[in-house]
């Protein structure tokens, strides 16, 4: 499996999980809003900090034009600006804001990386490169995958 078809694959269990918060936004609670913005912060920084770590980074360091890949990096960082205002928020209405604002900007982010950043990515590594990264992310996920070469 190629490296960018896994984070494709997270990238549609956030999708759910933005859906689902995004039902919360006009009424939860604060303590509710804050467990909502928990769980998918504890996945989101571990997605980013795996596409930096085997992708992002090392294209970025390669490529003749890093700029995609720099952007990315950049916007995981306001991405997690965003949650860890949540996690500090005060009152119900501007934790509420704050998680409309992060979600729209992961979407955002998610768009870009699937439209350019994801091909560019492919385009530069090809396949074999894109399916050792693609085992590499399966042991920091700890998913049991079998390796297939491509043909």
């Amino acid at each position: 499996m190629k490296i960018t078809d896994a984070f494709l694959g997270e990238h549609a269990v956030f999708y759910a999980q933005f859906d689902e918060c995004e039902t919360l936004l006009d009424r939860g609670s604060l303590e509710i809003l804050k467990q909502a913005a928990a769980v998918i912060a504890s996945a989101l920084e571990s997605h980013a900090e795996l596409e930096d770590r085997l992708l992002f980074g090392p294209l970025a360091a390669q490529d003749d034009d890093p700029g995609i890949f720099q952007l990315m990096e950049e916007e995981h960082v306001v991405i997690a600006g965003f949650l860890h205002a949540i996690a500090a928020a005060r009152d119900a209405d501007r934790a509420s804001e704050l998680l409309g604002e992060m979600i729209a900007a992961a979407r955002a982010h998610f768009q870009r990386e699937e439209s350019v950043a994801f091909p560019r990515a492919e385009h530069a590594l090809g396949i074999k490169q894109l399916q050792r990264l693609g085992v590499e992310w399966a042991a920091a996920r700890g998913v049991a995958m079998e390796v297939q070469t491509a043909v």
